[in-house]
């Protein structure tokens, strides 16, 4: 069941720190209408809104998402770049969908056959050498500070569904969690029972899933870094 942010659990989680919206915009610098767009949306994409909601509050983003049948507001983040339909002009030996963010939150289901004909905020010229390598394969933009300074928030990572990743590899692990299907971008060490989840970002201390829970474990292939950041 598809899962979209919820601006009361937000508005709610200043309360508990006696602050107000305002606060919000105010201690961060964004634009006057950010609390009017916040209230509208069902998917914050913007990195560096993800971390100021996660910074104020000292909670993670994946704590504002509710059921979609469950929720009351929003249809669109009009600051979140439109989702974009594929008409069939793309070639997926060369570009790869966008189709979301990953860390440890909701994960996005994808195409399983190698014309993508649901949804993508945009195409991606995918890196040299990785032309026809998987006609399934998508890109995710990272969000958070654990991959840091491999890959930091606004990164793209390219998926390869195809290609299943081995110790010590750059993994986007899909799990099943407290929220439904969870995603994160981790280098991945499979042991007896379990699989160990590292970050970059030593700040991080590992962590360790069950096998029982892992749904899948793909392979990073590929990676870009922009100068600025964000998207």
């Amino acid at each position: 069941m598809k899962k979209v942010f919820c601006f009361e659990l937000f508005e709610s989680a200043l309360s508990e720190k006696g602050l107000l919206p305002y606060h919000f915009t105010e201690k961060y610098g964004f634009k006057p209408g950010t609390i009017t767009n916040m209230k509208k949306t069902k998917n914050i994409r913007k990195p560096e809104l993800i971390s100021a909601i996660e910074d104020i509050t000292g909670k993670k983003y994946e704590d504002f998402l509710i059921l979609k049948s469950d929720a009351k507001t929003g249809l669109n983040n009009v600051e979140a770049i439109e989702p974009q339909y594929d008409s069939g002009f793309h070639d997926h030996k060369k570009e790869w969908p966008l189709i979301g963010n990953t860390r440890g939150g909701e994960y996005l289901d994808v195409t399983t056959h190698s014309d993508y004909v649901g949804f993508a905020e945009r195409w991606e010229i995918i890196p040299e050498g990785m032309n026809g390598v998987d006609p399934n394969g998508f890109c995710l933009r990272v969000i958070g500070d654990s991959m840091d300074p491999t890959l930091p928030a606004g990164s793209l990572v390219f998926v390869s569904p195809n290609t299943q990743a081995q110790n010590g590899d750059i993994a986007l692990v899909i799990t099943e969690g407290r929220l439904g299907r969870e995603s994160c971008v981790k280098v991945i060490y499979n042991e007896e029972n379990q699989i160990k989840l590292h970050s970059f970002n030593s700040q991080y201390a590992d962590k360790f899933i069950n096998k029982k829970y892992v749904i899948a474990t793909y392979k990073v292939i590929g990676y870009r870094v922009t100068a600025e950041g964000i998207f």
